[in-house]
C-alpha cells in the first residue's frame, strides 16, 4: 500500500474526465479520506469553458453537471458516484467496512440507504460524529456476514423479527467488528447496548395490533437502534424496548 500511495501522490490530484473518478476511488480504497474528498471537490468544480482540452485546469463539470472532458465522459459522472460510495463503504475480502474513508466534512452526521455489498447484502446506516448509530441489513442470499464499523458504544446484532431472544453477535465498542450468520430474505438490526434495560431483559411480550397503550407501560420507548419513540402513537410491526420490557408488535 505505501508504494501505491506514493505513486498516487506523484501523479497529483488534477486531471480530467474518468481519471478524476479513478483517483477518488483509489484514495478511498487506500482510506485516505482527505485526498478522496479533495479530488471530489475538484471533480465538482465548474469548468470555465466548453472548449475543454486535457488541461487539468479545466477539470470539473459543465453547468448541466456532465463531466468536463472533450466532449464529456459519463465515466467521470458515474465513477464519481462510485467514489462517494467507496468513501462510505468497502465491500471486498468477505468483509463489509462502514465509513472507511469518511471525510471530516461529513463526520458530524449523515445517513445512506440501499448500499449494496458483496454476498447479497443491502445496508442502510446512519452516523454521528463519525460513529455508526443505526444500521439495518437485509440478506438476500443467507450468507455469513462480517461487519467492521466504528462504534461509540457496545453493540449487538438482532434478527429484526426477534424470533430469537438472544443477539446473534455482540461486540465492545473498541472491537468494531460483528460476525454472524444470516438467513435468506431476512432483516437484521444493530442495537446499541449501553442504554437502559437491554442487557437484562427476560420478558418477551407479544402485542396483537399496531399500538401500545401508553397507560399500561412505565418508562420510555425505544426501537432496537436506540431511537426514542412515542408510545402514544401507533407503532409499526417490529420489536421495541418499553421500560424494562421487550415488546414485539405483530
Amino acid at each position: 500500500m505505501p508504494a501505491v500511495v506514493n505513486s498516487m501522490l506523484l501523479r497529483g490530484e488534477k486531471n480530467t474526465g474518468w481519471a478524476m473518478a479513478w483517483k477518488m476511488n483509489l484514495w478511498a480504497r487506500a482510506q485516505r479520506a482527505d485526498m478522496a474528498y479533495s479530488v471530489l471537490r475538484g471533480a465538482l468544480n465548474h469548468a470555465r469553458t466548453y472548449n475543454v482540452s486535457t488541461d487539468p485546469k479545466n477539470a470539473g463539470v459543465y453547468y448541466n453537471l456532465l463531466d468536463a472532458h472533450p466532449p464529456f465522459q459519463i465515466d467521470g459522472n458515474l465513477g464519481a458516484c462510485a467514489g462517494i460510495a467507496e468513501m462510505l463503504m468497502h465491500s471486498y475480502g468477505d468483509t463489509i467496512r462502514l465509513l472507511p474513508a469518511l471525510p471530516g466534512q461529513w463526520a458530524k452526521s449523515g445517513h445512506v440507504r440501499g448500499m449494496r455489498a458483496e454476498g447479497g447484502f443491502e445496508v442502510d446506516f446512519q452516523w454521528q460524529e463519525g460513529k455508526v448509530t443505526r444500521l439495518a441489513l437485509h440478506s438476500s442470499a443467507g450468507r455469513e456476514c462480517h461487519l467492521q464499523l466504528p462504534l461509540a458504544q457496545d453493540a449487538a446484532i438482532y434478527d429484526a423479527t426477534m424470533e430469537a431472544e438472544q443477539p446473534l453477535a455482540k461486540c465492545a465498542a473498541e472491537e468494531e467488528r460483528l460476525d454472524f450468520n444470516t438467513a435468506a430474505e431476512r432483516d437484521y438490526v444493530l442495537a446499541l447496548t449501553d442504554w437502559s434495560g437491554i442487557h437484562d431483559l427476560d420478558s418477551h411480550e407479544i402485542v396483537n395490533g399496531k399500538s401500545v397503550d401508553s397507560k399500561s407501560v412505565n418508562g420510555k420507548c425505544y426501537d432496537l437502534s436506540g431511537r426514542r419513540l412515542s408510545v402514544s402513537s401507533a407503532l409499526p410491526k417490529g420489536v421495541y424496548i418499553i421500560g424494562s420490557r421487550r415488546v414485539a408488535v405483530k
